[in-house]
């Protein structure tokens, strides 16, 4: 039978073997704390909110218990530990867990923030999460052991450790053959850790006291851990404020006024539209769809459809002013009306088929506006072009025919 070659993970067995019921217990308790703790910190947040991670433990029967914003409650078997290196460990990762919060706000948020600041957070932000997961790995028992102390029940009056070691594989070789399981899963996981972060990583076990970043003890890499906190903590803390541009959103005003400009662009483009298609026919042979009544005349008087909208405009405005409506007394002119109005006023009319009524785009007024010497005319000539609406110079009172109620729109 050929000889197998020793793996560094059967190398390290023997030295697992030897770790005591009470070392199992307490990374059993870690695992749990830091996998909240880890899927906590796995979403941005947008507020200045740190997740609240708890770690209690009472003398002889301790349980575990892990609380934040974003995992529910989890409770372990009781564990024979001791109380402080519960504690210690369940506040680095609680002080992490805040950290990690606040520096992925930092980065989605912190849009004015030097590039090489947001790098330096970045970096000690992997750094963080590394320990974070070392912490839960570190001396981390067989899967199935793991499993079996978060799930059986503990009777009254039984020791911890007692349970722990029933928890365990009565098999010796079959508990060496998870131990090595265990060890390829944690070096699997290293090895999706880019080598800078890990080697960052492996620095601070070191500085924390561990003479081997692959032996150290879960309370050393829980002391690691506050260090590389407290680094992340001063990055985020001199981080100014104001290069956290949060942009915010719009007054209910603001929204309002778009949707009217919107609205206003949109009616625009319809009635261009409408005019675009009426200036394809002849004069005085524009179809009824695309003339538009003037809401306010008793006559059924019409005109090309943008010129009517602009009358309106105009009309509110001449209202405003003077308390009434414009008087309208003639529009839109079909060629046949044209022909009679021609027969009707000699020469004060238009050749049918070149007036401007017959393009939709005249009207004659009453209301004062028929005599030049008004207050209505003289507002008509200073406000009507505002709105599209002229008094042409052929009808002005030195024209060729002086007609003080006609007026035409040019857009």
């Amino acid at each position: 039978m050929p000889q197998l070659q020793p793996t560094r993970a059967s190398l390290r067995t023997s030295t697992r073997a030897r770790r005591t019921p009470r070392f199992r217990a307490v990374t059993t308790g870690v695992v749990v704390v830091t996998a909240a703790a880890l899927a906590a910190t796995t979403l941005p947040t947008h507020q200045d909110a740190r997740p609240a991670v708890r770690a209690t433990a009472t003398p002889g029967a301790q349980a575990v218990t892990v609380s934040s914003s974003d995992a529910a409650g989890a409770e372990i078997a009781p564990i024979d530990a001791a109380p402080e290196v519960v504690a210690a460990v369940g506040a680095a990762v609680a002080q992490a867990s805040g950290a990690l919060a606040a520096a992925e706000h930092v980065a989605a948020e912190g849009n004015g923030t030097p590039a090489d600041q947001i790098a330096q957070i970045q970096q000690t932000t992997s750094v963080v999460r590394e320990l974070v997961r070392r912490v839960s790995t570190t001396g981390e028992p067989a899967a199935a052991s793991t499993a079996a102390a978060a799930t059986t029940p503990v009777a009254a009056g039984v020791p911890a450790s007692t349970t722990t070691t029933a928890a365990a594989p009565a098999d010796a070789a079959a508990t060496l053959g998870e131990s090595a399981a265990t060890d390829e899963s944690s070096d699997a996981a290293r090895a999706t850790v880019a080598p800078e972060i890990g080697a960052a990583a492996d620095a601070a076990v070191s500085a924390a006291g561990a003479a081997s970043a692959d032996a150290a003890e879960p309370q050393v890499v829980a002391t690691a851990l506050t260090q590389q906190t407290a680094v992340l903590t001063q990055l985020i803390d001199a981080n100014p404020a104001a290069a956290i541009a949060v942009v915010p959103g719009p007054s209910p005003e603001e929204v309002a006024a778009q949707q009217a400009a919107e609205q206003q662009a949109a009616e625009a483009a319809h009635l261009a539209a409408l005019a675009a298609e009426a200036m394809q026919y002849g004069n005085g042979q524009i179809p009824e769809h695309l003339l538009a009544p003037i809401p306010w005349s008793t006559t059924g008087s019409k005109l090309r459809a943008d010129a009517a909208a602009a009358l309106v405009r105009l009309n509110d405005a001449f209202r405003a002013a003077f308390g009434t409506d414009l008087g309208i007394t003639d529009s839109y002119r079909s060629y046949a009306d044209q022909v009679a109005v021609k027969q009707l006023r000699g020469r004060w009319a238009a050749v049918p088929g070149y007036s401007n009524h017959g393009f939709g785009v005249a009207v004659d007024l009453g209301t004062g506006v028929a005599d030049f010497s008004s207050p209505q005319f003289a507002w008509m000539k200073a406000n009507a072009p505002a709105y599209g609406w002229i008094h042409p110079d052929w009808a002005a009172p030195g024209g060729s025919k002086p007609e003080a109620w006609h007026w035409e729109f040019v857009g």
